[in-house]
């Protein structure tokens, strides 16, 4: 993250001429890398990862559409590369991006001259990750490919751990596979969960009987992820980008299948829902301005305007609601790195920071007088007194465990106080950390690619 005045800039991009382009609350802007006032490019668009190409002329940047051009003689932006995502410009002549849902490097002719695309799309490298509109990979001037072999962290093996919070553990007798954003019923009866890791697979949300142990698929299409439950347990709300979506909107259905998906919300970014606390508010996270804003909707009238909770120039997420109403911790970066708070719920009041080096992931325990949260290396489990009646909350925080594998997402039952949490099978991570270095890989490219 590269602050700028008021501006939370990311996604810069160093170019040829001097120049340095970035991206900030929906905008897209340029900067001499000798320092001065930033020049907006491309106002009120959700746009990422832009990349300028060498003759100084245009940028590419992705938007949930695909690649979009800039030509700054024009003053105007086109789509370039439908569906396409974290496109670059290479020396060879072409453009080298991501297809998410096939999942791995593409690469199309590409002429500076014209500003136009001359041949078809090939396919370039299958191993290449992608995850949303980032790919991870990188391409030097002189034809040097780099990028790691599995950048999730072994999110394609992962397990499901019951936790109770001595930290003691039992495996959920699934198949190892990529499991994320556990959630329990209100009962805590059922977990509810998805499967498939970023938009290069496609994901569907299960439930699991935590005492029968049958396990039941709720959907099966539209790359549907991260549920929450609704307060009685019969609906879910989750995140997906069915046909008709231009990002991912939040969607709620029963979970008994008795009618299908209904949309609630769609901005023209993601949508994650953080909690359900009551029938007329879910909190979800979304990035209207391009950072992560937590805002309160009412899935009674979807058409009313969500209400931000917390508006702010840093990231707000991970939010988890009291048992009690009345308080909400969640997690930001306003101090530079994640850190935990609370404030009140639902008016946003008295903050007081709870975490002191650095935390993730907070939840609260069953009887609201401690919150649990993840180190930054997510493999230490925190716990934090809180007493409403105290106006700061500076007392240490205890170990509750250290677990050898990093914990990816979790949840706590507010029914047991048990934990359950997603963890890496041993010897995952390690095989997912190569490095892969390719040189010479323009006549590779130019091989694959015909003009």
């Amino acid at each position: 993250l590269i602050r700028s005045g008021a501006l939370n800039a990311s996604d810069p991009d160093w170019g040829y001429a001097g120049t340095i382009v970035f991206t900030s609350q929906r905008t897209l802007y340029r900067v001499a890398d000798s320092g001065g006032e930033p020049e907006v490019i491309v106002d009120d668009v959700f746009g990422v990862r832009p990349k300028q190409l060498p003759d100084g002329r245009g940028i590419i940047f992705s938007v949930p559409a695909g690649i979009m051009l800039f030509e700054f003689g024009a003053d105007s932006a086109r789509l370039l590369v439908p569906g396409g995502h974290d496109g670059m410009y290479v020396e060879s002549g072409h453009l080298v991006y991501a297809l998410p849902e096939d999942g791995g490097l593409h690469a199309v002719p590409f002429d500076l001259t014209s500003y136009e695309v001359t041949g078809s799309s090939v396919p370039v490298r299958d191993d290449v990750t992608g995850a949303g509109t980032n790919a991870f990979y990188s391409v030097s001037r002189t034809g040097t490919l780099v990028y790691p072999t599995n950048p999730l962290g072994g999110d394609r093996d992962r397990q499901l751990l019951l936790m109770d919070l001595s930290g003691s553990t039992d495996t959920v007798p699934l198949s190892p596979r990529s499991f994320n954003w556990p959630r329990f019923s209100p009962n805590g009866r059922l977990l509810a969960f998805n499967t498939g890791a970023g938009r290069t697979e496609q994901r569907v949300i299960y439930t699991y009987d935590l005492e029968s142990g049958s396990t039941t698929q709720i959907t099966f299409e539209g790359g549907t992820h991260a549920a929450a439950w609704s307060p009685d347990g019969t609906r879910l709300v989750f995140s997906s980008e069915r046909e008709g979506t231009v990002a991912e909107d939040l969607f709620v259905m029963p979970i008994d299948g008795s009618s299908p998906p209904t949309r609630l919300f769609g901005q023209p970014s993601d949508e994650h829902a953080m909690a359900w606390p009551t029938e007329d508010q879910i909190v979800f996270f979304a990035a209207p301005r391009g950072n992560w804003d937590l805002l309160i909707a009412d899935p009674a009238n979807p058409d009313r305007p969500a209400t931000p909770y917390l508006n702010a120039e840093w990231n707000e997420g991970e939010l988890s609601v009291s048992p009690s109403g009345d308080f909400a911790v969640y997690e930001s970066d306003e101090s530079g790195r994640p850190e935990i708070y609370v404030r009140r719920f639902p008016d946003p009041t008295d903050q007081r920071r709870i975490s002191l080096d650095g935390g993730r992931e907070p939840r609260w325990a069953p009887d609201g007088e401690t919150v649990y949260y993840w180190s930054l290396t997510g493999d230490t489990l925190f716990a934090a007194p809180f007493q409403p009646s105290q106006r700061t909350s500076r007392r240490a925080a205890s170990v509750v465990t250290v677990i050898p594998q990093r914990v990816a997402s979790w949840d706590i039952d507010r029914t047991s106080g048990r934990a359950v949490v997603t963890q890496a099978v041993a010897g995952a991570e390690e095989s997912a950390s190569k490095i892969v270095v390719i040189v010479n890989w323009f006549e590779e490219l130019k091989a694959k690619v015909a003009n």
